[in-house]
């Protein structure tokens, strides 16, 4: 590490050493705030300490430093108009998948698809095949959520899709009793036979309902939307956001 040993004398020939070690920011920050007034004395100008820093070339040092930190700072924000759009295009995909989900989630909630209907033998009971539309929409909605978090930086977004996935896995005998199953990879499955063949009041229970999982599921797509929104490109003043300047730097948590 490259030292500057900087010594000025008093008038009692006494010696002070300063030690200023290359790319010392603090001290760096420190002294270039003092200059432009948090430590200078007016009344005096240019006092013997700064002019021994000038002569002996630690000022520019200090200088340099002190610009070299502040130009570490501006990179992020300096980032290019490609990445800006690679990442709010991101966003806003995610965003799209989520309410997409909260949407047909809540259409596979809707207590009026649980109505029983007149069929056309003269019986009454469920649309099934109204409900099951229903659940192959919600289905691959669900999917296409799991997959756009799957590629997205934002950790707020990461943590509630991981919420979704534990509250449907809570859920999963439920949801396979009425032929929807849960794989390894937290995605889902229809089985279209299995949902015809249970009962109506099975369905009715597992899918419909205020505090059911369709309930449930459609909450936790709003806030992944929510996530995924707060997390975009610019902020109200028009400058890049925190969340976008983390995601360009890289300083994303590695665990949610």
């Amino acid at each position: 590490m490259d030292n500057i040993n900087i010594v000025h004398s008093t008038k009692k020939k006494k010696q002070l050493s300063l030690s200023l070690s290359k790319g010392d920011d603090i001290m760096a920050n420190n002294y270039m705030n003092s200059l432009y007034g948090n430590g200078s004395n007016a009344s005096t100008g240019l006092d013997y300490s700064t002019y021994s820093l000038i002569r002996s070339g630690g000022y520019k040092k200090l200088a340099k430093a002190y610009y070299a930190n502040e130009s570490k700072v501006g990179k992020v924000n300096s980032v290019s108009k490609d990445e800006l759009k690679a990442v709010a295009k991101k966003q806003t995909e995610m965003q799209k998948s989520a309410v997409n989900m909260k949407d047909t989630a809540k259409t596979l909630n809707d207590s009026k698809l649980y109505q029983p209907v007149t069929k056309e033998d003269g019986t009454t009971g469920l649309d099934k095949e109204a409900i099951t539309k229903a659940a192959k929409e919600f289905v691959s909605a669900y999917n296409d959520t799991i997959d756009k978090a799957g590629q997205s930086d934002d950790k707020n977004v990461l943590r509630n899709t991981v919420w979704l996935t534990q509250q449907t896995n809570a859920n999963k005998q439920i949801l396979s009793d009425v032929g929807i199953s849960v794989g390894k990879d937290n995605k889902l499955t229809l089985d279209e036979e299995k949902l015809n063949s249970a009962t109506d009041s099975k369905l009715t229970s597992a899918l419909s309902g205020n505090s059911g999982i369709m309930s449930q599921i459609m909450q936790k797509g709003e806030q992944i939307a929510n996530a995924a929104k707060s997390g975009g490109t610019y902020n109200a003043a028009a400058q890049v956001s925190p969340a976008v300047n983390k995601i360009l730097a890289g300083s994303f948590d590695a665990a949610v």
